[in-house]
């Protein structure tokens, strides 16, 4: 398993406290601060255009007043200016000018940034690949507690890339970021704990982190979920749960669910038996290329 690249790159600008303005009145003085200099105004005004909730959305002003304060290196300016240029939102886009930017803003311990490298030297944007940079910018931001980071430090350390291979190492950063919310360190956590890799046999622990990471929407969490349901596995056996979650998965275009949801209603699992609701799913899931689902 590779890390995921667009993962931070959609979180973005949503990191930080936005502007809202009540009435025009105030938009006015934050644009008159920012047109005498005044590097904050001018982050908060690129943030207001690029999130377009208080005003229209314009990627070119917002793009504008970011390069602005990132020009008097304000670490956030020059992360969201990075990440425009990396998404190519109101300029072409050019990664090569978004890790120089990202780089500014890391340098200055800005977590987001840090993260930011971390997926450059990994994917090889803009930069030379290096999984050892990409490790050790990983590392910077999961030192601040970012969750993110830490989740992909859990990858490294569990594939061995970019440092010596270890599930325990691999299984404590899992663990820091699945304990601030981040629903795949949570469903690795629960795949750790029903396969029992470096850590006790537990099904009733590997339930308990898929639930965590379902009730998230996260679709693998969802199908495991609902195929704990169905095995009694960790939990009471509940067809009813166990079709409630492959719906769920299945809904968001899983395969594997689709066909499992075919499966139920052939049998009148858990749910009033159809053929014709089975031949729909079982299409689903054979239009993804599911072989079970071609049959």
């Amino acid at each position: 398993m590779k890390l995921t690249k667009k993962i931070l790159l959609t979180l973005t600008l949503l990191l930080f406290m936005k502007p809202t303005f009540a009435n025009i009145e105030n938009f006015q003085k934050l644009q008159n601060m920012a047109q005498k200099g005044d590097a904050s105004a001018q982050n908060k005004l690129g943030d207001a255009y690029y999130d377009g909730e208080s005003i229209p959305q314009n990627y070119v002003s917002a793009f504008e007043w970011f390069s602005k304060a990132a020009a008097q290196g304000l670490a956030t300016a020059q992360y969201s200016f990075g990440v425009m240029y990396a998404n190519g939102e109101g300029t072409r886009q050019n990664y090569t000018k978004a890790f120089e930017w990202y780089t500014k803003a890391a340098v200055q311990g800005l977590a987001p940034a840090q993260y930011s490298l971390g997926l450059m030297y990994s994917y090889g944007d803009g930069v030379t690949k290096s999984d050892a940079k990409a490790f050790e910018w990983f590392s910077k931001a999961s030192d601040q507690g970012f969750a993110l980071a830490q989740h992909n430090l859990g990858m490294m350390y569990a594939y061995g890339e970019g440092v010596t291979k270890s599930d325990a190492k691999s299984f404590e950063w899992y663990s820091k970021a699945a304990n601030q919310g981040y629903a795949p360190s949570q469903h690795n956590l629960g795949v750790r704990y029903e396969k029992g890799k470096d850590v006790i046999k537990s099904d009733v622990k590997a339930f308990e982190w898929y639930s965590k990471a379902a009730t998230q929407g996260y679709v693998p969490s969802q199908n495991n979920l609902a195929s704990m349901y169905e095995a009694g596995q960790g939990v009471t056996k509940s067809d009813v749960k166990a079709f409630e979650w492959y719906s769920r998965a299945a809904a968001q275009g899983e395969a594997v669910a689709q066909y499992n949801i075919g499966r139920m209603y052939e049998a009148g699992q858990g749910v009033t038996k159809s053929d014709v609701k089975a031949f729909e799913w079982y299409s689903r899931a054979a239009v993804q290329g599911h072989a079970f689902g071609a049959i």
